[in-house]
C-alpha cells in the first residue's frame, strides 16, 4: 500500500468512526454488546418479529461487523490486505442489511407501535397510490399525500383483488357486524323508505354515489327487529337487481300528487 493509500484509508475509517459516534455515541462502541443491542432493537422497532428472531439476526450481523471493525482497525504486517478486506466486509454488511431489513417492511402498512408506516394519494378516479411520507402533494399527480388509515388499506386490497368495489352483503344470522375491539366490519345505506343495505367496505353507493356509514348499533338493531318481525323485504340482498332498488328510491323521491 502508498502513502497515499494509507492516508486516505485512515480518514475514511476517521470519518466513518465519527459518524457512527455522532449517531449512537461513544459508550462501547467497539463492543459487541453494544452492536448486538442496537440490531435487535432496530429489527424488532422496524419490523415486530419475535424476539428470538431479531437475536439471531443480530448476532449473525453483530458478529460480522465486529470481525470487519476489528480488521479495520488492524496492525502489522498485512495491514493493508486485512483493512480492504474489513471495507468490503463491511460494505457486504450495510448492503446485506438493508436489502433484508427492506424486504422484510415493504409490505408494512403500520409500525409495531401503530403509526402509519405508508402515506397515499388518491386519484380522481378513486385509485389509490402510495406514495413518499416526506412529500406533502404527490410530484405527478399534484394531490395530497396523506399517512394510511385502516378504511384506505381495505380500500387498497380491494383495489388490487380486482373484484367489485362495492356489492352488497346478504346478511345471515351469524354475520358478525363489530370486530373483537368494536371496530365495524360492515357499512350500510338506508333508502328513504327504511330499507338496508349492507356492504362489506367503505366507500360510495355503486347507483346513489351517497358515502355508505359504519354500521352502530342502533341500525343493527333495526337489521334484528326486521328479521324478527319477518320483514325481510327491509333488506336488500346481493341478489336484488341493483337498478330496480335505484328505481324504487327514484320513485320514493317523486312529490306525492293530492288526489281531488
Amino acid at each position: 500500500m502508498t502513502r497515499k493509500q494509507t492516508v486516505l484509508t485512515i480518514i475514511g475509517i476517521a470519518l466513518l468512526i465519527l459518524i457512527l459516534f455522532a449517531l449512537w455515541g461513544v459508550k462501547e462502541f467497539f463492543t459487541f454488546k453494544w452492536i448486538f443491542s442496537l440490531i435487535t432493537d432496530k429489527v424488532i422497532a422496524e419490523t415486530g418479529v419475535d424476539i428470538w428472531i431479531a437475536r439471531a439476526i443480530a448476532g449473525f450481523v453483530g458478529l460480522l461487523l465486529t470481525y470487519a471493525i476489528f480488521l479495520m482497525l488492524s496492525w502489522g504486517k498485512s495491514r493493508s490486505v486485512k483493512v480492504s478486506i474489513g471495507l468490503a466486509l463491511l460494505s457486504v454488511i450495510v448492503i446485506g442489511f438493508s436489502i433484508t431489513m427492506y424486504q422484510m417492511t415493504k409490505d408494512q402498512m403500520f409500525k409495531p407501535d401503530g403509526t402509519p408506516a405508508k402515506c397515499y394519494t388518491r386519484l380522481s378516479d378513486g385509485e389509490i397510490v402510495f406514495a413518499d411520507c416526506n412529500w406533502k402533494v404527490h410530484k405527478t399527480f399534484g394531490t395530497p399525500v396523506l399517512p394510511v388509515t385502516e378504511d384506505v388499506i381495505r380500500q387498497y386490497q380491494v383495489q388490487q383483488k380486482g373484484i367489485p368495489k362495492m356489492t352488497p352483503l346478504t346478511p345471515s344470522q351469524d354475520m358478525r357486524f363489530f370486530s373483537y375491539d368494536g371496530k365495524p366490519l360492515v357499512w350500510y345505506y338506508q333508502h328513504p323508505d327504511g330499507r338496508i343495505e349492507f356492504f362489506g367496505s367503505p366507500g360510495r353507493h355503486p347507483q346513489l354515489n351517497t358515502v355508505l356509514a359504519p354500521v352502530d348499533s342502533q341500525i343493527v338493531s333495526q337489521y334484528l327487529q326486521y328479521r324478527e318481525k319477518g320483514n325481510n323485504d327491509m333488506v336488500i340482498l346481493s341478489s336484488d337487481n341493483a337498478l330496480k332498488g335505484l328505481r324504487d328510491d327514484l320513485d320514493s323521491w317523486k312529490p306525492k300528487v293530492r288526489q281531488k
